[in-house]
Parts: structure tokens; C-alpha cells; sequence
């Protein structure tokens, strides 16, 4: 993660979280005495999951009706109360205000330590403040039992993928090291998933599947539900098949949960079963090429790579690795999230899984969000924007990229799925082009020898103008294909003009622009680059930095 010589400086204050935290020890000024319950009991303990937190919520009592209710705010990917100083805020390392009182006052500032010892053992210390500003000490200690999360079981091995004759296709999907014997029964120790789903065009589509009312009469969204069969006078014994769930040896016919299907990328994710049904959840993620349909995605964003060098937490720039600080941008070319991936130097491939950490400098590690807002430094390292509000990405998460296609790739963590990329989508031209060409000049007007200006214009399929492109190529090149910069009085090879509007003046609009989906005309800006690429003879694709992407074929 990105460092200023500011934060050093900063260091004692960063070390109280990212909530505002009060020193209260020893008291000073003019202070009534401090009033110090004496806690005894843990009267309950629960969690609540947010969007991106987990608060825990603590609720302690002891003589004389001293009581002290907590709500403290932790990663939602840690199941249990970590050690931290706590201060008042809403954000992970916080305590909430609303909620945590202390004999009924509410509190309204000081730190609340915890320290988690061996095993179930945590001590927690209270300097509290309420709202009249009465000052509180007091502490407690003692066990809280925390379970961690049901998961699901992770069914990452395919076992058979196929297209059957009666309008299904079929996939057995398992834990790794279980097989198909000769009937197509899994075998083996772990647990596996055999479904037989609606397909009439061989393709495992996505939705939620629910059990047809008999395996011989499946429907659109319907699963086949499992039943058994007789084998036993050809020596084969009972046979289970339809739509099943084993564990070892041992099968459980489905008939009742859903199975959801979902594709991500090129992966499909394919759920049975859910947190209220554990220990009936399983989730399989993986490729099924074989019901898959062969096309790549269009990516949803664009994106830029900017190269840095990794720190580590003395502020070392570290040899041998390189940071890629990826930019995502979507269609209106609004930046929505960002991702600082270390790789090894000259290592231009995402894929792979990368860990979450501060100072991060190894290689497939990623930085963490940090906010320095009230700092003057605003937001950066990994964050993405979520429903208008953006989302830090906390040390000990992880994410996945995967390769799609050319220049197409996903990344994927916790509530966050992003396609993006500079290729894939169709080549098919949706527009036909015709060129001029002209002489490019300088700033001074003057117009330059040795290349000219290739003044292209796109019209829709009613035979509309809605782009227009001015690219500076080498006099007598007609090859479009290479990468672009926006300049303003464009005349080097490999440039392309920027749109203006001289409306005011009575002289309309020029340059490179396009049409956006309400008819409104998009301006490309100085600075801005574009990736064109020959897709057939006479057909181009354009893909803008800001993420808009045209095909047009020559008239």
C-alpha cells in the first residue's frame, strides 16, 4: 500500500485505528471521580453481519445493577472478537455509540480495550465517557465462545459433464479425490453433487433449478429429483440416480432445496442448499467447458495499469516485484474500483489468488483500502465502489483473477465481481465507416509534412453519424491497428485530435466524439487513449480508455 513520509509521522495515530480514539489514562482536567462498576457476568453474546462489517454485540452485568452493553464493529470475514483498542465510529476497530451504554447512560466517547488470550479467554478494559460526561473505569474477564462460520462444502473437482437426449445435461461435480465408477455413481471418500438439470440447447444455463414433480417430465427451470432403481436381478444392485447428494458411499436424494446457477466469467458457481439448511450446502466453482457456450464476455469496465514500486513497512522499495495499480472504469467512464496487485517484475498476467495485506510487497499479495480523509489525503490502495458508497477492502482478505480471453479478465472477492478488460466482446461491425483524409497542423497552425489526418466517421444501422475518430497516421499508411494518445493540434504519428465544442461561436461541434445512449454527444478529452484493432478486412475495433468500444466495417 501506497505510504507518505506523512504517515510515519503519523504512526501513534494510526496505531488507534481508523476510529477517533480518547485518551483517558490517567484523567486530567477538571473531571468528577470516575465511577467504577464491577462486572461479573456476560449476560449474552451475538454477532449481526452488514454488507461489509460484523458487529458484535456484548451485553455484561455485575453488582449492584452495573451493567454495560457493547457494540463493536469488526471485519465480516473474521468470525471471532479481535484484540484492538476501540474508539467511537461505524467503521471496523469501532464501538457504536447508539447502542453501547454503560449502567443506561449512553456512551458517548473513550476506548474500549480488548485483548483476546488463550483460547476462549478475553479480557476487555472500559475509559468511558457518557453523554452528561460522567467518567467510567471498569473491566471484565472471562471466556466468550465464538464458532466459526457454517460454510458450505467446496466441490471443486468436475467428474462428468453431459448433453443428454431428453432435454438435460448432466454435471457430477466433487471434493477431490472421489471418482465415477462404470455406472456413473461417485466413489470415494468426500461428498459429491449429481444433477440433472433443463437444457434444450446442451448449454448449462444460469437461474434458480427447482425439482420437476418426476424425473421423466423436467421443465424449464426444473431439476430432475433423484430417485433409485432396481438393478439387482442383472446383479448391479440399487442404483441412485436424478438429482443426488453423496457422502462417501452414502446417497441422499434431493427433491425440495434449489439448486442456483451462476456464471461468472468463465466460471460457473452452482449452489445446494444454504446457511439455514447446513450441513446440506454445497457450492461448486469451476469451469464445465463441455456445457459451456463458446463465446468471451464483454467486459462490463475498462481498465489502466500503472506501475509502482512495493514498500514494505519500513518504506523500503522492494527489488523483483512491481505493483499494478489497476484503475476499472465503466461505461460513462466513472472510476469504480481499484486494485493494487504485486506481481513479479515484468509479469503482465493477473490470474491467480492474492492475499490482502498492509505494506504489500510479495508477490500475488494485494494492498488494503485506508482512508486518510481526515487527514486531508482522501481514500486509496484496494477499494471498489458499492450502491454509492465505497468499500474498503480490509488485510486478510483475498481475491481471484481469471483469464477469459484476449485482454478479458474477472476479479472476484468478497462482494465484489468485476469483468473487465481492453478485448473480448463482438467483432461484428455494427457501423459502417468512410474516411477523409487531411493535413494535420501544430499549435502554431501550421501544417505538418509527413503524415496526414484520418478523419473517420461510424454511422449507426439507420444509417446515422454517431462517431467520429481523427487519427494521425504516416502519410501512405492505411493500417488503423496500434494504441492512440489524445492530443489537442494531433500531428505526430499515432495521435488522434480531441473533440471541442464551438457551439458558442456558432460553429457547432468537431474533433473525436461519439453519441451516448441518450443522444447526448461524448467529448474525448486530452490524455485520453484508444486501442484499435483489426478484427477482419475493412473492420475495425475501437476501444477508448474511458471504456466505450465500437466495430465498424469499411463501406
Amino acid at each position: 500500500m501506497k505510504r507518505t513520509f506523512i504517515i510515519s509521522m503519523m504512526a501513534a495515530v494510526l496505531a488507534l485505528a481508523s476510529c477517533t480514539s480518547t485518551a483517558l489514562d490517567p484523567l486530567t482536567g477538571m473531571f468528577p471521580d470516575a465511577q467504577e462498576p464491577v462486572l461479573t457476568t456476560l449476560v449474552s453474546s451475538s454477532f449481526e453481519k452488514t454488507a461489509t462489517n460484523r458487529v458484535f454485540t456484548l451485553k455484561f452485568a455485575g453488582d449492584g445493577g452495573a451493567s454495560v452493553d457493547v457494540s463493536l464493529v469488526g471485519a465480516r470475514a473474521q468470525y471471532y472478537l479481535e484484540s484492538n483498542v476501540y474508539g467511537p465510529g461505524e467503521s471496523t476497530g469501532c464501538y457504536l455509540v447508539g447502542p453501547t451504554t454503560i449502567n443506561g447512560k449512553t456512551v458517548k466517547s473513550g476506548n474500549i480495550t480488548v485483548q483476546k488470550k488463550a483460547g476462549d479467554l478475553y479480557k476487555l478494559i472500559f475509559v468511558l465517557f457518557d453523554t452528561d460526561g460522567n467518567p467510567y473505569r471498569t473491566k471484565w474477564e472471562g471466556d466468550i465462545v465464538y464458532e466459526p462460520d457454517p460454510e458450505p462444502v467446496a466441490l471443486t473437482q468436475l467428474l462428468v459433464a453431459q448433453v443428454n437426449t431428453n432435454n438435460t445435461v448432466t454435471f457430477k461435480v466433487s471434493t477431490p479425490g472421489m471418482s465415477v465408477d462404470m455406472m456413473g455413481t461417485p466413489t470415494g471418500e468426500g461428498y459429491a453433487l449429481t444433477a440433472d438439470v433443463y437444457s434444450a440447447d446442451g448449454v448449462l444455463h444460469e437461474g434458480v433449478y427447482t425439482a420437476a414433480a418426476s424425473s421423466e417430465n423436467v421443465g424449464p427451470g426444473q431439476y430432475a429429483p433423484g430417485y433409485e432403481y432396481d438393478l439387482s436381478e442383472w446383479g448391479m444392485g440399487i442404483m441412485h440416480w436424478g438429482t443426488c447428494w453423496w457422502a462417501n458411499d452414502v446417497c441422499t436424494h434431493i427433491s425440495k432445496e434449489p439448486i442456483t446457477v451462476e456464471k461468472k466469467g468463465s466460471k460457473f458457481v452452482i449452489t445446494w442448499g444454504s446457511e439455514e439448511t447446513y450441513p446440506h450446502w454445497a457450492v461448486f466453482t469451476g469451469e464445465i467447458e463441455a456445457l459451456s457456450p463458446s463465446v468471451v464476455p464483454t467486459p462490463d469496465y475498462s481498465y489502466t495499469d500503472e506501475l509502482s514500486d512495493p514498500v514494505d513497512e519500513s518504506f523500503t522499495p522492494v527489488a523483483g516485484v512491481k505493483t499494478h495499480n489497476l484503475t476499472l472504469r465503466n461505461k460513462a467512464g466513472e472510476e469504480v474500483a481499484w486494485f493494487q496487485l504485486v506481481l513479479k517484475e515484468g509479469d503482465f498476467d493477473y490470474s491467480g489468488d492474492y492475499l490482502c495485506k498492509e505494506y504489500a510487497h510479495e508477490d500475488h499479495t494485494f494492498g488494503n483500502g485506508y482512508d486518510l480523509s481526515m487527514w486531508g489525503m482522501g481514500m486509496g490502495g484496494s477499494r471498489y465502489i458499492k450502491d454509492g458508497n465505497v468499500v474498503l477492502i480490509n488485510p486478510g482478505e483475498t481475491l481471484s483473477v481469471s483469464l477469459l480471453g484476449d485482454d478479458v479478465w474477472e476479479i472476484s472477492g468478497n462482494g465484489y465481481d468485476f469483468i473487465f478488460g481492453n478485448g473480448g466482446g463482438s467483432d461484428e461491425p455494427d457501423y459502417t465507416m468512410t474516411v477523409e483524409l487531411s493535413d494535420p497542423v501544430d499549435e502554431t497552425f501550421t501544417p505538418v509534412a509527413g503524415v496526414k489526418t484520418h478523419n473517420l466517421t461510424l454511422k449507426n444501422k439507420d444509417g446515422v453519424e454517431s462517431v467520429w475518430f481523427q487519427l494521425v497516421l504516416t502519410e501512405g499508411a492505411t493500417d488503423y491497428s496500434g494504441e492512440y494518445v489524445c492530443k489537442e493540434y494531433a500531428h505526430e504519428d499515432h495521435t488522434f485530435g480531441n473533440g471541442y465544442d464551438l457551439s458558442m461561436w456558432g460553429m457547432g461541434m468537431g474533433g473525436t466524439r461519439y453519441l451516448a445512449g441518450d443522444g447526448s454527444v461524448v467529448l474525448v478529452n486530452p490524455g485520453e487513449t484508444l486501442s484499435v484493432t483489426k478484427v477482419a478486412d475493412d473492420t475495425y475495433k475501437f476501444i477508448g480508455s474511458t471504456g466505450y468500444e465500437f466495430v465498424g466495417k469499411f463501406e
